[in-house]
């Protein structure tokens, strides 16, 4: 490989990480955000799983990448990934007998 080139990889590799590090601290401060809803849906008795929430969140995210690189498809795959580790957090900071993680939402 060119030197130019290996240079230019360690650049990009370098911006990579950063772009991890950053998406890695937006998720923990999503969990922080739904965690404190959570709190509010327990004190008004209301369910912890909305999936029409759910969807309305994977329809937003999917317009919000609209004409970019990335398929709306995989955005919606993210999505579901992050939702469902969210769910499974709540149910572990919330256990209750009949509060379970629910299924992925299609």
């Amino acid at each position: 490989m060119a030197e130019k080139d290996e240079l230019s990889l360690r650049e990009v590799r370098k911006e990579i990480d950063e772009t991890d590090r950053e998406i890695a601290e937006l998720i923990a401060f999503r969990f922080h955000c739904a965690f404190r809803a959570a709190r509010i849906k327990r004190r008004c008795h209301l369910p912890l799983f909305d999936p029409n929430r759910e969807l309305q969140v994977l329809r937003n995210v999917a317009r919000a990448i609209d004409g970019k690189s990335l398929p709306q498809a995989a955005i919606r795959r993210i999505f579901r990934g992050i939702m469902e580790e969210t769910r499974t957090a709540e149910h572990n900071r919330y256990r209750k007998p009949n509060l379970k993680p629910r299924e992925r939402t299609r």
